[in-house]
């Protein structure tokens, strides 16, 4: 029965060390104030664009009504 139980405490140990590497990778990447295409790094604070599990955000304030393209498939 312990054997089990150990099994089980392993599992889930396991389980949620993945789950800390993969939200580990996400961030929030910043919008640069320029109308670069968003696919481009130079669109990006730190010169990188966001990934698929990274949140873009735009600061409202100095852009008003800047148009922007996407450059490429996003994927």
């Amino acid at each position: 029965m312990a054997s089990i139980a150990r099994k089980r405490a392993l599992q889930i140990a396991a389980a949620v060390a993945v789950s800390g590497i993969m939200s580990a990778n996400a961030g929030t990447i910043t919008k640069a104030d320029n109308a670069d295409s968003l696919n481009l790094g130079t669109s990006w604070v730190g010169g990188v664009a966001p990934g698929a599990s990274d949140i873009a955000l735009w600061d409202v304030g100095p852009y008003g009504n800047t148009s922007y393209t996407l450059g490429d498939d996003i994927h």
